[in-house]
């Protein structure tokens, strides 16, 4: 799946935020110019800092508890 999300060769780095007030877990997995979201259950601003200029091609969600996806609006 990543293969089809992320075009190019590039190196995919894997960076896991806790939500320690709901203990839910966002991972953002990024190349050098794309990013996907999984579970966005963070705090928005702290991932735009990691996000930077990339570009969002895919949002996942695991399950549909509100504490996984909270931050989706954003």
């Amino acid at each position: 799946m990543l293969n089809k999300c992320f075009k190019g060769e590039n190196m995919i780095k894997i960076e896991t935020f806790c939500d320690h007030f709901n203990n839910a877990n966002t991972y953002l997995i990024t190349n050098d110019k794309d990013a996907i979201i999984i579970d966005p259950a963070n705090n928005i601003k702290t991932l735009k800092k990691y996000i930077d200029d990339k570009k969002v091609v895919a949002i996942l969600l695991t399950h549909g508890h509100y504490d996984h996806f909270k931050s989706l609006r954003e």
